[in-house]
């Protein structure tokens, strides 16, 4: 939490944009968008501007990713925090965390599609669920949490979007914090373009994507049995590792590895382990 008055103040914020539907609120630097969004919902639910907002950050202080571990917060890259009202949610929640990654995936293909190099090559892929991959290494993650308003007993998921832009931190390969190689947008782009890329215009132009999915059910009162499957065919064309063995990162066993074979209707991964034997995954990280 940041350490100033918990008395929500417009003037803590470096600029203020509504775009639609939704409040954007961006910091120069903050501890957490995770915690700052946590905050405005506590002061601000039942007055809000808006229904959705969010948070972004140019620098983040005291970021998390997964299961408590640290995501490093570097100045330049994109820090971001969606917040929405969970009875919003047009789809199962297990199939939230498929459909950031798809919005994360295509977002960074556009921004690398605009490179004047004609050199270039890699491939931009997801991991399951959300892990956002160009050539294999790590360039953006997602935490979702939860929130909620005391007074009103309104819950909202919290979308915490984090990706590599001006640099690349450095990943322990073991230990606690061990995680998959990483990489930026900057490894990618010629001079000129990078120039152009700018990490709040990044997070309202993915704020703004989400929020369209949002209301467009919303509005729409589309059957969310199409719109299930329409999420979970659009994660499978951005995925490449069937077959491939991968590792569970939060396994003593550093050889515990397992192999994906399909998706389920409801985002659940399919696995085979080193033994043959299949199961289901829907929480497990992978490396």
């Amino acid at each position: 939490m940041n350490s100033h008055s918990s008395i929500f103040n417009r003037r803590l914020y470096s600029s203020l944009d509504s775009v639609h539907d939704f409040s954007f609120y961006h910091h120069p630097t903050i501890d957490s968008t995770q915690d700052e969004a946590k905050r405005i919902l506590e002061c601000e639910v039942g007055n809000l501007e808006k229904k959705y907002f969010a948070v972004s950050a140019s620098q983040q202080n005291k970021g998390r990713g997964t299961n408590g571990r640290k995501w490093i917060g570097i100045e330049g890259n994109m820090f971001l925090t969606f917040a929405f009202p969970m009875e919003d949610l047009p789809v199962p929640v297990t199939l939230l965390p498929l459909k950031i990654g798809c919005v994360m995936a295509c977002t960074v293909k556009k921004i690398l599609g605009k490179s004047s190099a004609k050199d270039f090559s890699y491939k931009v892929t997801l991991k399951w669920p959300n892990d956002v991959l160009i050539d294999e290494k790590k360039v953006g993650g997602v935490l979702i949490e939860s929130g909620c308003n005391t007074v009103n007993k309104e819950y909202y998921f919290l979308v915490g979007i984090g990706i590599n832009i001006v640099s690349t931190p450095e990943v322990p390969s073991v230990g606690l914090e061990r995680g998959r190689t990483a990489t930026s947008i900057n490894d990618f782009l010629d001079e000129a373009c990078f120039k152009e890329v700018k990490a709040e215009e990044i997070a309202k132009d993915i704020s703004n994507q989400l929020y369209c999915w949002l209301k467009l059910n919303t509005d729409k009162n589309l059957d969310k049995d199409i719109e299930s499957s329409i999420v979970v065919e659009e994660w499978k064309s951005h995925v490449n590792n069937w077959g491939k063995k991968l590792v569970l990162r939060d396994s003593e066993d550093s050889f515990n590895t397992i192999t994906p074979v399909s998706i389920e209707a409801d985002g659940q991964l399919l696995v085979c382990d080193k033994f043959g034997k299949q199961r289901l995954l829907s929480a497990d990280y992978l490396l």
